[in-house]
């Protein structure tokens, strides 16, 4: 700050505050401020002790000559009474006291670190040489200038001789320390080449008394390298390419080495797949995990193995056949450390042993138990020879048969045959050529279907006549068509199955291309069907889709073809659809089909669909396209409420891609305390008294801000997170209202809203009295919301459940009401003790007369039922006029408030408490 001070010339008073002085210090005109030579000094004295503190030695050593000459000279001006040098004013002047203490101060910096910087060059033993360097001249020349120059000073009566024989001495003294630095540093520099050279020659001489040895070793190493490498690349060569699958395991069942032929039989993409994702063969390849077992025993009781043959599974989860050789590995000390082997995939071939193991055993059964009607004839047709199941068979008498003649045989079996033409040239056709044999198939009026086979009788090299075999296949034909049957339709429903809807959409679009029509593809999905078939069992969700079918069949004409896809889904064709809006008006049909209630087992059932419309050509030329696009227009008719249909746009597919992010971040959004609660009043329309508050959550993600409840929650539904994010909200809602409560403010029960699937759950009750114990709130200041949906699902379990929460003291909401299906019968049976208007009706209340007659039925409704109503989404004074008028009791919306933050509607609570109501 002193040096700042003298720079800009300005007295800021620090030194007379600090030191209280009147009179000049040396040096200095302002009383208490020390001499700028002193306050530099200490300036370069702090940067050297910090340059040392941080091992640059170097830095710290030159800053301390500095001081140390700035020291001296201050020093000889107090000796000598000398205030300037050379001009430079009264900067030099210094006490005696404080010159010495910085001479001394300097040198201690100095010999701090005498093995570091220029000190420790001036005192090694290179120093010593200096006179016998060239830099020698300059400390013998440069002296007697500089006491030139020196002479000169007093000559002009800068200052006096004493004066200048010092400072003589000091810049000699300097002088010399440089050229004896300087020397000592190029003599390093030389020592270090020096050694350098002597290591090069040292090295040189080793290099060229081995370089023949090394050449010798380099040309033999070269050409095993060249011969390793050719080696291996035939190996691996052999190793890729193989035919059969090769492996090296752990013995705790991991792949360390496969080949792609082995990843290519198990289904991967390439062996790193394969090794990365099999952590135990045992259980994750082998069907049956005991073989896997046996496969280790024998390796190790017998240390190789051929043709073990099992069961494994592919990646996708089909299971083949393969069979395996291998042997065990051992390290140098003999010890088991893995197996090797190869694999063959044999499916095909023990497909066939199959096949052939059937028809054998089909053979044996039937030898056994029903034998083959035999007849033989000679080259005249002469009857030689028959069975007593040929009798049986083809019910002609066994005395016609020992007199009678092939000939006349077929003109009394002729006649029982649905086709004899055929028959005939079946005939004509080994008569003309006596060596073939054939198959026929005899179908007779009655519905007895023969299997026929006839080859010649040889004796040696010459036909003797003919042998017929008979067999009645009539169950065998029947059984294979209904295992067809069977292999294209839904046991469960009798509708086509997937496979067969696939044929049939390939055989309607070629027509369809042919003739330039439509066709329309429907993909349909039962919503909530799955909170059915958990709650009551899939007993009870097999009648339900039975029921489903037998309405889509009734539903839909005779050419439409309806399929079951699989789970709750179903798909239809529309042939020769002609148009759009064709296709939309089958869609409202099979919408207003299903509505109706199914009675199933004392379960009076609601079940809705979304339905989701592809169009050939415009959605795609292929089934595949347009059963994806129609999967694509489902997922957003599921998207906008469920129990609707949509038409397929190429917008879609990023719709679906959004709607999949968004459902992988809802999978982290709870762990990671994304989502929050807000609280909306319900307010008394007379007397504007809040009388509770709706908990309602939202979801605030870092990345993409506040998501929409809308977009969310039906994805929470739909993947089942519903649970774990209703039971927080739940749990958060009973906390912050027993809060208020602590707080003093007026109790009033908060209302969270049940979804359908937590509604459904077997345990609620048991849940919410948890959650009730845990937060402490009693249970008359908890309301759950239900949906008319949800209740409606399954009345007698609702009845139940509503029951049992009106015991524990829980207030019972209705929401929506009047959107769903409900009947007036079930909704005196519940309950409750609040109706909700839904925000639908409430919208247009103003302007459409029959929404201002729904909710004046609906709160006649409740008045009757001793119902408290709630009318939601209220934003306009002209709405709350409407409602005051209909009698409504409360109403909940933007026009008293929008949903509050936990802060904000505790401070509106607490205004509350101060004015005792809201004026509305």
């Amino acid at each position: 700050m002193t040096l700042v001070q003298y720079i800009l010339n300005v007295n800021l008073g620090i030194d007379e505050w600090l030191f209280q002085e009147t009179g000049n210090a040396v040096g200095t005109s302002t009383p208490g401020r020390m001499a700028p030579n002193t306050a530099f000094n200490f300036v370069l004295l702090g940067l050297a002790l910090a340059f040392s503190h941080q091992k640059r030695y170097r830095m710290a050593q030159y800053l301390s000559v500095m001081a140390w000459a700035i020291g001296f000279l201050g020093l000889l001006g107090y000796l000598y009474g000398i205030s300037a040098f050379y001009g430079l004013g009264r900067s030099t002047e210094m006490a005696l006291h404080t010159s010495i203490g910085f001479i001394l101060l300097a040198v201690g910096i100095l010999l701090a670190n005498p093995d570091r910087g220029p000190v420790a060059l001036l005192t090694s033993d290179r120093a010593l040489r200096l006179l016998m360097q060239p830099q020698a001249i300059a400390a013998l020349v440069l002296p007697p200038l500089l006491g030139g120059l020196i002479l000169q000073g007093t000559q002009l009566n800068l200052y006096d001789r004493g004066v200048g024989i010092a400072l003589l001495s000091v810049l000699n003294t300097i002088l010399l320390a440089t050229a004896i630095g300087w020397n000592a540093h190029t003599l390093s520099i030389m020592d270090a080449r020096r050694e350098q050279a002597e290591r090069e020659r040292y090295l040189s001489a080793i290099a060229a008394a081995r370089s023949e040895e090394l050449q010798k070793t380099l040309i033999e190493l070269q050409q095993a390298q060249a011969e390793q490498k050719q080696a291996e690349q035939k190996y691996r060569s052999i190793f890729e390419n193989a035919v059969e699958g090769i492996f090296q395991s752990t013995l705790d069942g991991r792949y360390i080495t496969v080949n792609p032929m082995l990843s290519q039989i198990y289904g991967y993409d390439g062996p790193e797949e394969l090794i990365a994702s099999v952590n135990n063969i045992g259980s994750q390849i082998y069907v049956d995990q005991n073989r896997r077992a046996q496969f280790v025993r024998l390796l190790q009781n017998n240390h190789a193995l051929w043709n073990f043959e099992s069961q494994v599974y592919r990646k996708e989860g089909s299971i083949i056949w393969i069979s395996e050789n291998a042997r065990v590995i051992r390290n140098p000390e003999g010890q088991i450390i893995g197996y090797e082997g190869t694999v063959e995939d044999i499916t095909q071939r023990k497909q066939a042993e199959e096949r052939l193991e059937n028809s054998l055993s089909l053979l044996r059964a039937t030898l056994e138990s029903t034998a083959d009607a035999i007849l033989a004839i000679d080259q005249d047709g002469h009857i030689t020879t028959y069975n007593q199941k040929f009798i049986e068979l083809v019910n002609i008498s066994q005395s016609w048969l020992e007199n009678g003649t092939f000939k006349q045989g077929l003109k009394i079996l002729l006649p029982q045959l649905k086709q004899p033409l055929e028959c005939l040239s079946q005939i004509r056709k080994w008569r003309d050529s006596p060596n073939l044999e054939f198959w026929d198939t005899l179908e007779f009026k009655e519905g007895r279907i023969l299997e026929c086979y006839s080859r010649p009788q040889m004796v040696g090299n010459l036909t003797v006549g003919r042998v017929f075999s008979f067999r009645d296949i009539t169950d065998a034909t029947r059984a294979e068509q209904h295992i067809r049957y069977q292999a294209f339709h839904d046991s469960l429903t009798d509708l086509p199955n997937r496979n067969l809807l696939n044929e049939c959409l390939k055989e309607v679009l070629e027509e369809a291309k042919n003739s330039a029509s439509r066709v329309a593809v429907m993909f349909l999905d039962l919503d909530r069907f799955k909170t059915i078939n958990d709650t009551l069992g899939h007993a009870i969700g097999d009648k339900l889709l039975q029921g489903v079918a037998g309405r889509l069949k009734a539903t839909l004409g005779d050419q439409d073809i309806i399929a079951r896809w699989g789970g709750d889904e179903f798909t239809i064709i529309l042939p020769q659809v002609s148009s759009r809006i064709a296709a939309t008006k089958i869609a409202e049909e099979i919408i207003q089909t299903l509505k109706p209630v199914f009675s199933i087992e004392n379960h009076h059932l609601h079940i809705s669909t979304s339905i989701g419309i592809a169009l050939y050509p415009r959605d795609g030329e292929d089934g595949e396209t347009l059963i994806k696009h129609a999967d694509s227009a489902l997922y957003r008719a599921k998207e906008k409420g469920r129990n609707t249909y949509e038409v397929y746009t190429p917008s879609f597919d990023l719709l679906s891609s959004e709607l999949l992010d968004l459902e992988n971040r809802l999978h982290r959004a709870l762990e990671r305390g994304e989502f929050m609660l807000t609280y909306q009043p319900k307010v008394n329309i007379k007397t504007g008294e809040i009388k509770g508050m709706e908990a309602l959550i939202r979801w605030n993600h870092p990345e993409l801000g506040l998501v929409s409840p809308a977009k969310f929650i039906p994805i929470a539904e739909e993947t089942g997170l519903i649970m774990p994010i209703g039971e927080w909200v739940l749990k958060t809602a009973c906390r912050q209202n027993q809060a208020w409560i602590e707080s003093g403010l007026s109790p009033m029960p908060v209302a969270v809203n049940l979804s359908v699937r937590q509604f459904q759950q077997p345990n609620l009750v048991k849940k919410i009295a948890q959650v009730l114990e845990e937060t402490g709130l009693e249970a008359r200041y908890l309301t759950l919301e239900i949906t008319e949906t949800a209740a409606m699902l399954d009345v007698d379990f609702t009845r139940k459940l509503l029951r049992e929460l009106e015991k524990m003291g829980v207030n019972i909401a209705l929401d929506d009401f009047g959107t769903g299906y409900s009947s007036l019968s079930y909704l005196k049976q519940f309950p409750l003790h609040t109706l909700k208007i839904d925000r639908s009706f409430v919208k247009d209340l103003t302007v459409e007369p029959a929404d201002i007659a729904i909710a004046r039925a609906v709160i006649a409704l409740g008045h009757g039922l001793h119902l408290n109503v709630v009318a939601e989404g209220v934003e306009t004074v002209e709405q709350l006029d409407c409602l005051r008028m209909l009698d409504c009791e409360e109403i909940q919306g933007y026009f008293f408030s929008h949903p509050l933050s936990p802060q904000e509607a505790t401070q509106l609570l607490q205004r509350m408490c101060l004015q005792q109501q809201v004026p509305i």
